[in-house]
C-alpha cells in the first residue's frame, strides 16, 4: 500500500496531509503558539524559523525518498496548523515508529488519537513492517493515553538520555502489531 498523501479525519474539522515547503509560516506560527506546552517534553520546541525551514526541506525530501513520513494536521476550515505527526524509521527495519504533537489551543478535539490511529492504520498496512511503536517518557502521561486508547500494548521501559527539560530518562514503548490473517 502506498503511503497516503493527505487523509481526512473523520468528526475532527481537521485533515492530516505531507508537508509542503509553502506550510513554513503556518508551522512557525503555531509552534510559537504552543512553545510553552510544548516545551517540557519537545527539544525543538524553541526552535528559530530557519531551523523550521530546514525541517520542512527534509520532511519533504525524506518522503520523496520513503525514509519519514511527515504529516502537517491542519483545520479544514482556515487551513492552520493544529498539530503533526508522522511515521518514522528509527530501529529495526521492520518497525515503524509513531511521533506526534498538538497546537496548545487545539486540545479536547480527539485529534492526536484519531491521528495517531490513521497513522497505525497506514503504518501497519505497509510491505514488511511487522509492528508499529509509539515512544514516550514516563513523565509524559498525555502521550501515553494515546497509544492506551488505541489498545497498544506497553512492552517495556528503556532508559534515554533527557533531551527536554521535563523528560525523566525513562521511554514507555508500546507496540501494535497487524492484527491476523482469518485462516
Amino acid at each position: 500500500m502506498a503511503v497516503p498523501e493527505e487523509v481526512a479525519l473523520a468528526g475532527t474539522g481537521a485533515v492530516m496531509r505531507r508537508y509542503r515547503r509553502t506550510d513554513l509560516d503556518r508551522l512557525q506560527t503555531a509552534i510559537e503558539a504552543s512553545r510553552e506546552h510544548l516545551r517540557p517534553f519537545m527539544v525543538w520546541a524553541d526552535q528559530p524559523r530557519a531551523d523550521t525551514e530546514r525541517f520542512l526541506a527534509e520532511a519533504v525530501a525524506d518522503w520523496d525518498a520513503g525514509r519519514n513520513f511527515n504529516y502537517v494536521l491542519v483545520d479544514d476550515a482556515d487551513q492552520s496548523v493544529l498539530g503533526a505527526g508522522g511515521l518514522h524509521r528509527r530501529g529495526e527495519s521492520d518497525v515503524l515508529e509513531i511521533g506526534y504533537w498538538r497546537r496548545v489551543d487545539a486540545g479536547r478535539r480527539g485529534l492526536v488519537t484519531t491521528m495517531a490511529r490513521a497513522l497505525t492504520d497506514i503504518g501497519l498496512a505497509q510491505p514488511g513492517v511487522a509492528r508499529v511503536e509509539i515512544h514516550c517518557d514516563v513523565s509524559n502521561t498525555a502521550s501515553a493515553a494515546v497509544p492506551q486508547r488505541l489498545g497498544y500494548d506497553l512492552i517495556g521501559v528503556i532508559d534515554k538520555e533527557p533531551v527536554a527539560p521535563a523528560e525523566s530518562g525513562h521511554h514507555q514503548v508500546w507496540s501494535t502489531v497487524p492484527p491476523p490473517i482469518p485462516a
